[in-house]
């Protein structure tokens, strides 16, 4: 649905001042300086010398260090891991710079005074200028790498953690001393466990449900894989967007080599983090993922007057204290994506119990309580709200499934609050008069508290549509990068061009931290399930006006704010939420069940439902809103998860204008189908429902079998021919089930 409509010269004026204000101020300011290197480690210093020399060890893992070079050596189960690929010298395909660029644990991008951006790598700009220090801290080392040309000094912590390796850039001791450039991204660790041309494995990349990059599959040509995690900045305003593609909804990447792989989760910075991937035979014969870290970010902003297009920078250093790269070795049977996956979900659940295994899957339903529409009123025209799922039409739905032989069903009821979809942002508990007004909003929850039927209240603590008394869209909204209110946009279809008559900016943290601990409060007996704050599980972003936070610490604010909203309920439901919000959810719907497509991709793959099968209940996107709903039953069987489907009760032909997400969403057109579809597979979903996915092969392109820890064994034929084995036949575009 589309945001809260601006109207006249008021709002295009408005417009231009948001956008003007500032003008390119901060194109190049220099930030204080960042606090002395006193609160690094102390440590042993160790010399100069050629060779791998013994670091650190734990009885799972060794460390050793090449001080001479800086380069390091990770043995895990007997298997070497080098930040330098073996034979890197004698590559044919790889010229002077790549060459160097493999022999590097860092690679720095630096702007100038006038924004134009250059790329070093540490061992040429730093080792081979006797830049490099190296002490021994506890589980491993410390290495300093200072740029004497740039004037950075980046220090590195190397480290072990049980079974793993730990790769942080001490950003309390990054220092820049040269005031021409200021430091705008690290790449760590750009070529670690990188495979040669031959080899038999793939990378793993967070595109999406996750993607793979088969070595023996890919398009050398193909251009690189690069993606933001989490998306890109939101707070940055873009009057076009580049592509229509899926979220990095998940901070990890991985690499399968033979019977080995690894895994990279991003654990701090991740809100600052990219991720690359590129293959071998572009710019030499090697295959390498990695995480980029962006150090100052910068957005292009086009300058009518002059013509031309200007880089405008964050004008300060990162807030957190580190960027890093937990490392994690896999070997044998658990060396691929399945394997990773467990991993990630392990780390990332740690300490939270898993969710019983078995029982009834629910069907999932958003359902859309009431929009914003334009009227007529005596030949004026103004903006009324229109009813699309009133509060006694929620008990008519479950009502009219459980006649349908639907049980069970979760209810996340959005826009069901005063003024529906154009709501400011919440303070309490504030049904809306059209939709039956607060005695009928009472009665449909303890209707459904009564009938056992979970129901979530969505909140938008994060989009400032309307003004309201303490929550204004201009002065409570994060900053841009030039300090304007972050506007916000929606696209058109067809040349993605922003439509700048319809904006909102965003909620800063004060705000945000206010309107939760008001709805919490006001929350109190209300009979509702839980909170479903969807755009805080989805929506990380930052505030560039100095007086709050940004990305790379913002992750830490918004885990908070769902810890203390889980709390008040007991229960938290997310939409497509990303990695930081995921430890706080129980239920998680639409689930990202697709990839981008990048050329260099080759398959996509179920990490993301893997990685948290036995520990959060998931949906798929909603059925109604797929061009194929038949196919969406066949993904949710191959994954394990829920089926979803978006509803309203009536479409008055005033709402029909109301974009993609009305879409076929009726009711009454779908009851039947959706009953139908959740019949067929609820007893098949019910006997892996919190189970652990042991298994996942792609049989062919169009074949899937998954295996679930009790021994289910789903296949499911997306193709248009019958598929058999010997053990099992699936039809074309079937299922079976063993």
């Amino acid at each position: 649905m589309k945001k809260r409509r601006m109207h006249g010269k008021r709002n295009a004026a408005l417009l231009l001042a948001l956008l003007l204000a500032g003008g390119a101020a901060g194109l190049f300011t220099r930030a204080e300086e960042p606090p002395a290197s006193a609160s690094l480690p102390d440590g042993e210093a160790m010399p100069v010398a050629a060779g791998y020399r013994p670091a650190a060890e734990n009885g799972r893992l060794s460390l050793a260090v090449d001080t001479a070079e800086g380069r390091i050596l990770v043995t895990a189960g007997g298997t070497d891991w080098t930040s330098t690929p073996a034979g890197y010298g004698e590559d044919p395909l790889a010229r002077g710079g790549t060459k160097i660029a493999m022999e590097s644990l860092l690679q720095v991008e630096y702007a100038d005074k006038l924004g134009n951006i250059s790329t070093v790598n540490g061992q040429a700009a730093s080792v081979n200028q006797g830049g490099l220090s190296c002490r021994k801290i506890d589980d491993g080392v410390l290495l300093v790498f200072h740029f004497p040309k740039e004037g950075f000094t980046i220090p590195l912590e190397i480290t072990l953690d049980g079974g793993a390796l730990e790769v942080s850039v001490r950003l309390d001791g990054v220092e820049e001393a040269n005031e021409a450039y200021q430091l705008t991204a690290i790449s760590l660790l750009p070529y670690f466990g990188a495979a040669p041309a031959g080899a038999d494995g793939y990378l793993l990349v967070p595109d999406g449900s996750g993607a793979l990059i088969e070595w023996k599959k890919a398009d050398a040509a193909a251009e690189d894989y690069r993606q933001y995690v989490y998306g890109r900045e939101p707070a940055a305003t873009k009057m076009q967007l580049d592509a229509l593609e899926e979220t990095a909804c998940l901070p990890v990447f991985g690499l399968k080599n033979g019977e080995t792989a690894l895994l990279g989760i991003i654990t701090e910075g991740a809100g600052r983090a990219v991720v690359n991937a590129s293959v071998s035979g572009k710019r030499c014969s090697y295959s390498n993922v990695f995480a980029q870290f962006l150090y100052r970010d910068s957005e292009m902003v086009a300058i009518a007057q002059k013509n031309q297009t200007v880089r405008v920078l964050e004008q300060a250093p990162p807030d957190a204290e580190r960027f890093s790269v937990r490392y994690l070795f896999l070997q044998g049977e658990e060396a691929d994506y399945v394997g990773m996956a467990h991993l990630y979900g392990e780390w990332l659940m740690r300490g939270r119990p898993e969710k019983q295994a078995g029982g009834d899957v629910p069907l999932y339903m958003e359902l859309l309580g009431g929009v914003m529409t334009q009227q007529s009123f005596l030949g004026f025209p103004v903006d009324r709200m229109t009813a699309l799922t009133a509060y006694e039409d929620v008990q008519a739905i479950t009502a009219r499934l459980r006649e349908l032989g639907v049980e069970k069903t979760t209810v996340h009821y959005r826009w069901w609050n005063k003024d529906g979809d154009g709501a400011a942002i919440p303070t309490g508990i504030q049904p809306e008069g059209r939709l039956g007004g607060r005695a009928d909003f009472r009665r449909a929850l303890s209707d459904l508290q009564e009938a056992g039927i979970p129901l979530y209240l969505d909140f938008n603590f994060t989009d400032l549509v309307k003004d309201r008394w303490g929550f204004r869209r201009t002065a409570d909204a994060a900053a841009s990068m030039r300090k304007n209110p972050s506007l916000q946009f929606s696209y058109t279809l067809q040349d993605h061009q922003a439509v700048t008559t319809e904006s909102y900016t965003l909620l800063r943290l004060t705000g945000i931290r206010k309107a939760v601990d008001q709805v919490i409060a006001a929350a109190g007996e209300e009979a509702f399930t839980g909170f479903a704050p969807v755009t805080l599980g989805r929506k990380l972003y930052s505030d560039f006006s100095g007086k709050s936070v940004r990305r790379d610490t913002a992750d830490r604010e918004w885990a908070a704010l769902l810890e203390s909203l889980r709390q008040a309920k007991g229960k938290l439901l997310l939409s497509a939420a990303c990695g930081y919000a995921l430890p706080y959810a129980d239920v998680v719907t639409d689930t990202p069940l697709y990839t981008s497509g990048y050329s260099i991709e080759t398959a996509g793959v179920p990490f993301y439902q893997i990685a948290l099968h036995e520990y959060v209940d998931m949906s798929t996107p909603s059925l109604n809103q797929m061009s194929d709903p038949r196919q969406g039953l066949l993904q949710a069987l191959e994954t394990g998860v829920g089926i979803k489907f978006r509803f309203v009760y009536r479409l008055p032909e005033e709402a029909e204008a109301g974009g993609a997400s009305l879409l076929g969403a009726l009711f009454g057109d779908w009851a039947e189908e959706a009953a139908a579809l959740y019949r067929e597979a609820e007893p098949i979903l019910s006997r892996v429902a919190g189970r652990r996915i042991v298994s996942h092969t792609r049989l062919t392109g169009e074949v899937r079998e998954t295996v679930f820890d009790n021994g289910v064994r789903i296949y499911v034929n997306y193709g248009d021919a019958d598929y058999a084995d010997g053990s099992v036949t699936v039809e074309a575009g079937g299922y079976a089930v063993i």
